[in-house]
């Protein structure tokens, strides 16, 4: 049997999309798509470590399972880390239409876009994803909120990325 495991955006300590946001950040290339209010999932990597042992020692059918650690929206997120690292946090705002055509244009002539059509999906839309089946089934409820992942990326982020 095989199992999967769904995490939407993993934003902690280390992880790569944080990495990213931090870069484009630090040179005021940021900008928020549509308003910044859409809720996002997202997933503290250790949950995702936690919820893949859980499948591994639990799902003997072969199932496949959404972690979730919570949803906030991006601009709540962005400007609290921002402010508890000393980053600028983003000023600008584009329109959904205008970031996803030019994401076409950035995967159809560059050979590493930084810009693609699913970060802009996934930055520029509420996505509500349920991890109750986690729940039930494996007994999996994550040990990161919101204000634990700010916290754990905030350290990381003065010990090893300022």
């Amino acid at each position: 049997n095989v199992s999967a495991i769904r995490p939407p955006l993993v934003f902690g300590p280390e992880a790569p999309a944080i990495k990213i946001a931090f870069e484009k950040l630090k040179k005021h290339k940021f900008p928020y798509i549509g308003s910044g209010e859409q809720l996002l999932p997202i997933a503290h990597p250790i949950d995702v470590v936690r919820c893949m042992r859980a499948i591994l020692e639990k799902d003997t059918k072969g199932d496949v399972f959404n972690v979730v650690s919570f949803q906030v929206s991006i601009k709540t997120f962005m400007e609290t880390i921002a402010k508890k690292t000393g980053v600028s946090p983003p000023q600008k705002h584009v329109p959904f239409f205008l970031a996803y055509t030019a994401a076409t244009f950035s995967e159809l002539f560059s050979k590493n876009p930084d810009l693609t059509r699913f970060r802009v999906k996934s930055l520029g839309c509420t996505r509500i994803i349920s991890a109750e089946k986690a729940k039930k089934s494996l007994g999996f409820t994550p040990n990161f909120d919101f204000e634990q992942t700010v916290e754990d990326i905030v350290q990381w982020y003065h010990q090893d990325f300022s």
